[in-house]
This record gives C-alpha cells, structure tokens and sequence, in this order.
C-alpha cells in the first residue's frame, strides 16, 4: 500500500517539486514470511545457522529482550526460520523501492530527483 500510495504520488502530473518520505517498515519484527519472495523457498537445512552470542557477554538491553522474548529457547531451526523470514521481507521491501523507482522513471522526474535510501 505505501509503495503504491508513493507511485501514485510520483505518478500525479503536478510539475511542481515535491518530498516524499516513505517508509516501508521492513524489515522488523514480528517476522513474517512473505511467500511469494524467492527466500521463502529456502530448504532450512541449506541456511547457516546464526550465530548466539552468550547471553552474559550481551548489552543490558539485548539481554533485557532475549529473557522477556524467551529468544534464549529458540532452537537453530527456529533461527533459521527468522533469518528465512528476513530475507524474505528484504526482498518484498526491495521490489517496493523498485516500483518507487520505475515510478520516477515513467514519470520524467528521475533525472531531477534526489532518492536518499536509509536503514
């Protein structure tokens, strides 16, 4: 929908200069599989387990978050289905700023428009 909602922004023939902020919102928890995302046919056994650092050894604030997540009880396999699960929403959020960016091609305003791309 903000992808979208920013094209037809882009897309609107008013000549006049514009700012645009979109935030995609991706990719943060709550993870979710997007399905349709080449990631998302990943065989978990072909993804690398992440490494856990001790919990000890950990900022305040991570380990504030892994105790009150319960993340210390994630198994690799549920590791691997997080990290499936980001890259998937990596890849939805990357064909949305592509949109974005066709947008400002079709709409001959790319040759005069600066795109700053933050995380």
């Amino acid at each position: 929908v903000t992808a979208r909602e920013a094209c037809d922004f882009i897309l609107d023939n008013d000549p006049r200069p514009f700012f645009a902020m979109v935030d995609m919102s991706l990719p943060h928890p709550c993870y979710h599989t997007f399905s349709t995302m080449p990631a998302a046919s990943l065989n978990l056994a072909d993804i690398p387990a992440p490494p856990v650092g001790k919990l000890e050894s950990m900022p305040f604030v991570e380990q504030a978050l892994r105790r009150s997540k319960n993340l210390e009880a994630l198994t690799d396999d549920d590791r691997r289905t997080v990290l499936r699960a980001y890259w998937s929403m990596c890849e939805f959020a990357d064909r949305q700023v592509e949109k974005i960016l066709l947008a400002l091609d079709a709409s001959g305003k790319a040759d005069n428009t600066l795109v700053i791309y933050t995380a």
